[in-house]
């Protein structure tokens, strides 16, 4: 068996993504121009898919090179080197996801300027601490529970992978839906 530090590696990865909460902010930044958004001939499911792919343009790249080096300096086999690519990459979905839901619901438009929008919000708390949390749980379930009970540390990682999964398509469903539209039209209120 390899090193358990190869299957802690995408753990690593995942607490970082953590921090690329990008798109959470992007609704409160708007601020006194939020009406020019929202009077532009676009639809409210293309406005957040845009705002949650500037997001994911912008992290996912040094998300795959980290892994790509990991990949390169430590010995593994095919499936680590997949879950080292992919729990990051999903990861980062989740984090965005999660931080255009959570900017929808605890936007303000009243802040002074664009720093204080994006330091003084909520919205910015929510996907960091959910990101880093659905990073770390499997590890410290990992190494609080599971390993006496002879569970595999990459199954871990993969129920993970596929929580992160689940809740990324169920927040970007939510994003399209017509539910998130009328919580856009409220915002301005």
């Amino acid at each position: 068996a390899l090193p358990i530090s190869i299957y802690l590696m995408p753990v690593v990865l995942g607490v970082l993504a953590a921090m690329a909460y990008i798109c959470a902010p992007s609704i409160s930044v708007e601020g006194k121009n939020f009406w020019i958004l929202d009077s532009l001939p676009l639809k409210v499911k293309d406005i957040l898919k845009s705002k949650l792919l500037f997001q994911l343009v912008i992290a996912v790249p040094f998300s795959l090179v980290s892994s790509l080096l990991v990949v390169i300096a430590l010995p593994m086999n095919t499936m680590q080197a997949v879950i080292v690519f992919l729990f990051p990459l999903l990861a980062h979905v989740f984090c965005a996801t999660v931080s255009m839901v959570a900017g929808l619901y605890t936007a303000k438009l009243d802040f002074p300027s664009e720093a204080r929008a994006v330091k003084s919000t909520a919205c910015s708390l929510v996907p960091m601490v959910a990101t880093a949390a659905v990073s770390l749980v499997p590890s410290i379930l990992y190494f609080s529970v599971l390993k006496e009970q002879g569970v595999d540390f990459g199954t871990i990682l993969m129920i993970a992978m596929g929580v992160m999964a689940l809740i990324s398509i169920a927040a970007y469903a939510f994003l399209l839906s017509p539910a998130a539209e009328k919580r856009w039209h409220s915002i301005k209120k």
